[in-house]
């Protein structure tokens, strides 16, 4: 063996270590993702999208060909891979 002094202890203490500074990188990563997700007022961020609208005050303009589109806003959290 080298001239080291590895006790049990020195041992735990670096496996403690490595536990607590993964819990931070953790904590790290969930803020930054409460921040892309939500704005300042702790409101969701949304994505806007045009999609064929079937609202039967449309009808009458895609019976004529015309596109009837409605715009729905979709909170960007609900559009994320989640990492289960």
């Amino acid at each position: 063996m080298s001239g080291s002094n590895l006790t049990l202890q020195n041992l735990v203490e670096a496996i403690m270590n490595s536990i607590a500074d993964a819990q931070d990188q953790i904590e790290q990563q969930t803020l930054d993702n409460i921040n892309e997700w939500f704005d300042e007022e702790g409101r969701p961020k949304m994505v806007s999208f045009k999609v064929p609208s079937l609202h039967p005050d449309d009808v009458e303009k895609r019976a004529q060909g015309e596109a009837a589109e409605r715009e729905v806003n979709i909170p960007l959290l609900t559009l994320m891979h989640t990492h289960l």
